[in-house]
């Protein structure tokens, strides 16, 4: 049932991107670039997709579809569950096709504004979807009121993801000047899936509890 869920909002938002709007979502990262001559295609189809991802729940609110979902036997756990891996699952894919586009583009068609390496590109993804699970667990905790607040924070977070390309950079603060070695860049993918995943099991404890 759980992988049934996961795969009902799976669908539910790839349906955001069918007709022409895969079209814009595919062209638009090239025409931000032109006018702005900032950013690379990877950062922003992932930020476009981000915003499409937490604009799905402003327009769940409004059709209800979540007394839907729970009224035909999802119990909650299983709809939050398949709220945060659905997003996660669309996350990565539109990495992976922003990653690969991007590079297409620069090596073939266009020399982009900025490069995108492997460690930003993952990095850039780890900020996603930890912004977004911050972002569905004051939600799905404290309502649409506060939700819009976080809503527009995450909001501005994407925007920025749009014109950045170096978190690497900003990590060596950190790091003693030096860049992530393969070891800590994977050991800070495993932190971060681990807060994913607590993040994503706190909100399931308090909407359990919530009243509609």
């Amino acid at each position: 049932m759980m992988i049934k869920s996961i795969g009902k909002e799976v669908k539910l938002q790839i349906l955001n991107y069918k007709g022409y709007l895969n079209i814009m979502f595919l062209l638009l990262p090239i025409i931000l670039m032109l006018l702005t001559n900032k950013g690379n295609y990877y950062n922003y189809l992932i930020s476009m997709v981000a915003i499409a991802n937490i604009a799905t729940i402003q327009y769940e609110v409004r059709q209800k579809n979540h007394i839907l979902f729970l009224s035909i036997g999802m119990s909650r756990d299983e709809y939050i569950i398949s709220k945060f891996l659905g997003s996660a699952i669309i996350i990565i894919i539109g990495g992976i096709l922003g990653f690969a586009i991007n590079e297409l583009l620069d090596k073939f068609i266009i020399k982009l504004p900025m490069d995108i390496f492997i460690k930003d590109a993952i990095l850039t993804l780890i900020i996603l979807l930890l912004s977004i699970s911050i972002y569905y667990l004051i939600y799905y905790t404290l309502g649409n009121k506060v939700g819009m607040v976080a809503y527009f924070m995450v909001f501005m977070v994407i925007i920025n993801i749009m014109f950045e390309s170096k978190f690497s950079q900003y990590l060596k603060v950190f790091n003693g000047g030096q860049l992530l070695n393969n070891i800590q860049l994977l050991i800070f993918i495993i932190l971060a899936i681990v807060i994913f995943m607590v993040i994503m099991y706190i909100t399931v404890f308090f909407y359990r509890k919530k009243d509609f």
